[in-house]
C-alpha cells in the first residue's frame, strides 16, 4: 500500500509483488493496479482505491473519488456475474466515531446500494464489524439479501484494537449486526 497517507507514494513493494488489471479508470495515475476487477467464475471482485486523501491537493480528493464512482458505476450496470464483491482500505461505516469518512459514503455507498453489491470487504479501523443499511426494495438485481443492501465487513489483522462504537454506522442508516 502506501508509504504514509501525505506521500502519496505507493511502496516498492506493492507493483513488485503483484501484476493486477488494467481496466481501472485512468485520471489518476495512482489508479494504475490499485483500481480494478477482476471476474472469478460467478463472481465479480472488484477494487477500490478508497486513500482518496493521497492526493496533493485537498480539492483533488472529491475528483478523485468521483472518478472512481463514475468508473465503478459503468463496471457494476455491465456485470454479467451473479454475485459481487468490493473491496477498500477505508470503510464505509467506520467503527470508530472519530475515524469516519463522509465523503466516501457519500460519493461511493449510493452506488453500491444501487447496484445491489453482495460484500463490501473494508479495512482501516482495528476492530471487526458487519452489518447492513436498508436500501430501496426496487435495486437493480434481486436475490438473497439483497433488497436489505450490500454487506459491509471491517476488519483488521492488527494487534492493536480500537474501542468498538457504532455511532456512524447508526447515524447514517445502517445497522451493525451485533450477535453472532
Amino acid at each position: 500500500e502506501y508509504r504514509s497517507t501525505n506521500s502519496g507514494e505507493l511502496t516498492p513493494q506493492f507493483r513488485a509483488q503483484f501484476e493486477l488489471p488494467l481496466n481501472g479508470p485512468t485520471e489518476f495515475e495512482h489508479f494504475k493496479e490499485t483500481v480494478y476487477y477482476t471476474d472469478v467464475d460467478n463472481v465479480r471482485v472488484i477494487t477500490m482505491n478508497s486513500y482518496y486523501r493521497i492526493p496533493l491537493e485537498p480539492a483533488d480528493e472529491q475528483r478523485w473519488l468521483d472518478a472512481q464512482a463514475i468508473w465503478l458505476e459503468k463496471v457494476l450496470k455491465d456485470n454479467p456475474r451473479e454475485f459481487t464483491v468490493v473491496n477498500m482500505h477505508y470503510p464505509i461505516y467506520s467503527s470508530s466515531p472519530d475515524r469516519g469518512n463522509p465523503q466516501l459514503r457519500a460519493t461511493i455507498g449510493p452506488i453500491l446500494e444501487k447496484y445491489s453489491v453482495d460484500l463490501v470487504l473494508q479495512g482501516h479501523d482495528h476492530a471487526y464489524v458487519s452489518g447492513q443499511k436498508d436500501v430501496d426494495k426496487d435495486a437493480k438485481r434481486k436475490g438473497p439479501n439483497r433488497a436489505n443492501g450490500p454487506i459491509y465487513v471491517t476488519s483488521s489483522s492488527s494487534n492493536r484494537q480500537y474501542p468498538l462504537r457504532y455511532t456512524d454506522w447508526t447515524k447514517n442508516g445502517a445497522t451493525p449486526k451485533t450477535a453472532f
